[in-house]
């Protein structure tokens, strides 16, 4: 549906996490009902990871659980500052971690298991988006350098 500027990420992410348009609701969910608070209601356990391009409020109003969550647009692939959602509902301090692909993967996996472990009858909603590919792109930088045998040098 386009935007109100030049980024479309952040649209059509709230257009996702709600039953509005863009025209509806601009693009902030503040008081907004979102799809997590939804399954919430509905008994699912709700996780969210990674960007999220409202503010705080929103999404501790939408999310039960949450770690190595950016709140924000574009920033440092390689040094992401997050926050994880702490058991009062608030998000804590943020931290600057590793590179956020990283991040954002390791946390949904712990949240897997860590639903797997617990043997949870309900089913579960997990938000986990990634940075990439926004530009700038940046992929983890892998350099593999074959060398010869010594006695062919």
């Amino acid at each position: 549906m386009g935007g109100y500027h030049g980024a479309i990420c952040a649209p059509s992410r709230v257009i996702l996490m709600n039953d509005k348009s863009l025209y509806h609701v601009y693009d902030k969910l503040d008081g907004v009902k979102t799809m997590p608070m939804h399954f919430a209601e509905s008994g699912y356990e709700t996780f969210g990871t990674e960007k999220w391009h409202n503010k705080a409020p929103s999404f501790e109003a939408s999310f039960q659980y949450g770690k190595n969550v950016f709140i924000g647009g574009t920033a440092d692939y390689f040094n992401r500052p997050v926050r994880d959602l702490q058991k009062n509902g608030k998000l804590r301090e943020l931290v600057k971690k590793g590179y956020s692909s990283d991040l954002f993967a390791d946390a949904a996996i712990d949240c897997i298991n860590g639903y797997a472990e617990r043997e949870k009858d309900n089913p579960f909603f997990y938000y986990i988006v990634s940075s990439e590919p926004h530009d700038p792109c940046s992929p983890r930088c892998i350099v593999v350098v074959v060398l010869p045998a010594r006695s062919s040098w």
